[in-house]
C-alpha cells in the first residue's frame, strides 16, 4: 500500500512538472511570436 502511494505521488509530481514546462514553453513561444511580428512591422 505504501509503495502504491509513493508511486502515485511520483506520478503526480512528474505530471505537474511536465505541465509547468509546457506552460513555460507556451509563454516563451508567445513572446517569440510577438517579437517576430514586431520585426515584420518594422521591415514592411
Amino acid at each position: 500500500m505504501q509503495s502504491f502511494a509513493l508511486s502515485l505521488v511520483t506520478f503526480l509530481h512528474i505530471a505537474f512538472n511536465s505541465d509547468k514546462v509546457t506552460m513555460e514553453n507556451h509563454l516563451q513561444h508567445n513572446v517569440i511570436k510577438r517579437q517576430k511580428e514586431n520585426e515584420y512591422r518594422l521591415i514592411h
